[in-house]
Protein backbone atom coordinates (compact mmCIF):
# COMPACT_ATOMS: atom_id res chain seq x y z
CA UNK A 1 0.00 0.00 0.00
CA UNK A 2 1.34 3.44 -0.88
CA UNK A 3 1.29 6.20 1.70
CA UNK A 4 0.72 6.02 5.42
CA UNK A 5 -0.73 2.72 6.50
CA UNK A 6 -3.64 2.96 8.90
CA UNK A 7 -3.01 0.47 11.64
CA UNK A 8 -3.44 0.16 15.36
CA UNK A 9 0.17 1.29 15.79
CA UNK A 10 -0.16 4.41 13.62
CA UNK A 11 -3.48 5.34 15.22
CA UNK A 12 -2.03 4.93 18.73
CA UNK A 13 1.03 6.98 17.81
CA UNK A 14 -1.05 9.78 16.30
CA UNK A 15 -3.74 10.05 18.98
CA UNK A 16 -1.12 9.88 21.73
CA UNK A 17 1.06 12.46 20.01
CA UNK A 18 -1.78 14.94 19.53
CA UNK A 19 -2.91 14.56 23.15
CA UNK A 20 0.66 15.06 24.40
CA UNK A 21 1.03 18.14 22.18
CA UNK A 22 -2.09 19.66 23.75
CA UNK A 23 -0.79 19.10 27.27
CA UNK A 24 2.58 20.57 26.30
CA UNK A 25 1.07 23.50 24.41
CA UNK A 26 -1.23 24.52 27.26
CA UNK A 27 1.70 24.31 29.71
CA UNK A 28 3.68 26.64 27.42
CA UNK A 29 0.72 29.02 27.12
CA UNK A 30 0.65 29.31 30.92
CA UNK A 31 4.40 30.04 31.07
CA UNK A 32 4.23 32.70 28.37
CA UNK A 33 1.11 34.27 29.89
CA UNK A 34 2.82 34.40 33.27
CA UNK A 35 5.75 36.24 31.69
CA UNK A 36 3.44 38.57 29.76
CA UNK A 37 1.61 39.42 32.99
CA UNK A 38 4.84 41.03 34.20
CA UNK A 39 5.41 42.97 31.00
CA UNK A 40 3.38 45.96 29.86
CA UNK A 41 2.37 46.57 26.27
CA UNK A 42 4.67 49.58 26.46
CA UNK A 43 7.57 47.29 27.41
CA UNK A 44 6.83 45.11 24.41
CA UNK A 45 7.05 48.22 22.27
CA UNK A 46 10.07 50.03 23.73
CA UNK A 47 12.19 47.15 25.01
CA UNK A 48 11.33 44.45 22.48
CA UNK A 49 10.53 46.52 19.38
CA UNK A 50 6.89 45.59 18.75
CA UNK A 51 4.39 48.05 17.34
CA UNK A 52 1.51 49.07 19.60
CA UNK A 53 -0.84 46.98 17.44
CA UNK A 54 1.38 43.89 17.66
CA UNK A 55 1.87 44.29 21.42
CA UNK A 56 -1.91 44.50 21.89
CA UNK A 57 -2.42 41.43 19.67
CA UNK A 58 0.10 39.42 21.70
CA UNK A 59 -1.45 40.44 25.02
CA UNK A 60 -4.99 39.73 23.75
CA UNK A 61 -4.08 36.41 22.15
CA UNK A 62 -2.43 35.11 25.31
CA UNK A 63 -5.28 36.30 27.52
CA UNK A 64 -7.59 34.20 25.34
CA UNK A 65 -5.19 31.25 25.16
CA UNK A 66 -4.71 31.28 28.95
CA UNK A 67 -8.48 31.26 29.39
CA UNK A 68 -8.70 28.29 27.03
CA UNK A 69 -5.94 26.54 29.01
CA UNK A 70 -7.98 27.08 32.18
CA UNK A 71 -11.02 25.55 30.49
CA UNK A 72 -8.78 22.63 29.47
CA UNK A 73 -7.63 22.26 33.09
CA UNK A 74 -11.20 22.35 34.34
CA UNK A 75 -10.48 25.43 36.48
CA UNK A 76 -12.72 27.73 34.47
CA UNK A 77 -15.96 27.55 32.57
CA UNK A 78 -17.07 29.85 29.80
CA UNK A 79 -20.82 30.45 29.75
CA UNK A 80 -20.92 31.90 26.23
CA UNK A 81 -19.73 30.63 22.89
CA UNK A 82 -16.33 32.15 22.18
CA UNK A 83 -13.97 31.86 19.23
CA UNK A 84 -10.54 31.58 20.84
CA UNK A 85 -8.85 31.79 17.46
CA UNK A 86 -9.56 35.49 16.86
CA UNK A 87 -6.38 37.04 18.28
CA UNK A 88 -4.18 33.93 18.11
CA UNK A 89 -4.77 33.82 14.35
CA UNK A 90 -2.94 37.16 14.11
CA UNK A 91 0.20 35.55 15.49
CA UNK A 92 0.39 32.68 12.98
CA UNK A 93 1.35 34.53 9.80
CA UNK A 94 -0.59 35.60 6.76
CA UNK A 95 -3.17 33.06 5.63
CA UNK A 96 -2.16 30.33 8.07
CA UNK A 97 -5.49 29.79 9.81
Amino acid sequence: MAGIEVSRETINRRVGSVAAQLFSSFAEVKKIKSWLDGVTAGDLETVHGFTAEDAAAIKSAYADLAELAAVWDGTRTVPLVKDYRTFARRLTGVGQY
